[in-house]
């Protein structure tokens, strides 16, 4: 099946769904066309992001052989192809997505590997995990998605498993309420924006609840958000500055050109009478 006649196949199903639907709970973006995020994330933008991920999700990735993993937001397969290219061992692998366009890419990219499974969200069944990725895909979904995927991580992550979470924080107001059961291994600002609240977060899955363990990376964590804020807002005020100082002096070179153009039209009709 050709990829476009899958993309609206998937479609259909989004829409039978209620993913689809103007006012589903669900709600993606209607029929948006997705071309410009294929240009991006099929490009080495796409491929530079994916390698940057790839060494803290490596660092993280439990010993465990064969190993389960489950990628929620698994876009078009970049991730997964890093990963099953350098890891040693038997890998079952399962990419979750809820975009149609996305979904179809993937298909098709992963077809050569046997031991992974393309899922759409809608058809999704949980089994257990040894490790749950999902990298800015919850900054794009609603509460009730975050709350969702989120509780599902932490019921069929194993015991002694990772979860793995990069998303950012700026542009939405979603609060990420992560299970008492979860030790905080690492948290620290990410390569993929700019902004400051752009974490990456590395939890284990234990067995017992988590009383005060994760408290001190969460204040390294927030006392580096702040020192990012706080040079962003020297960073604009510095920027500011040179802008007003350049204007000032753009504004000076234009005031100089008027009134050499002033002069010449003034002085023109005094040098033609003395020609006369």
């Amino acid at each position: 099946m050709k990829t476009q006649q899958r993309i609206d196949q998937l479609k259909g199903e989004a829409r039978c769904a209620g993913l689809l639907a103007p006012s589903g709970p669900w709600l993606l973006e209607g029929d948006k066309s997705w071309s410009d995020m294929v240009r991006v994330w099929e490009g080495p933008k796409g491929a530079d992001f994916a390698a940057q991920d790839l060494p803290l999700v490596l660092k993280y990735m439990p010993d465990i052989r064969p190993m389960r993993i489950l990628e929620v937001g698994g876009g078009y397969g970049k991730l997964a192809r890093m990963i099953l290219e350098v890891v040693a061992g038997p890998v079952e692998y399962t990419m979750v997505d809820a975009v149609p366009e996305s979904l179809a890419h993937a298909e098709e990219n992963m077809a050569v590997y046997p031991n992974v499974r393309v899922v759409p969200a809608w058809g999704f069944v949980p089994g257990e995990y040894d490790m749950c990725i999902n990298i800015a895909s919850m900054q794009e979904m609603s509460q009730e998605q975050v709350d969702y995927w989120i509780k599902l991580f932490g019921g069929h992550t194993v015991v002694g498993g990772v979860i793995f979470l990069m998303n950012s924080r700026d542009y939405h107001g979603r609060t990420f309420a992560y299970p008492q059961r979860w030790v905080l291994l690492h948290k620290a600002p990410m390569h993929r924006s700019l902004t400051p609240d752009y974490p990456c977060e590395v939890f284990a899955r234990v067995a017992y609840d988590v009383v005060g363990v994760n408290e001190r990376l969460e204040l390294e964590y927030l006392a580096s958000t702040v020192r990012r804020y706080c040079g962003i807002w020297q960073d604009c005020n510095r920027m500011r500055q040179e802008r007003n100082v350049a204007v000032l002096e753009r504004n000076a070179l234009r005031a100089r050109a008027l009134r050499r153009s002033l002069g010449w039209w003034l002085t023109s009709p005094l040098r033609a009478l003395r020609l006369l």
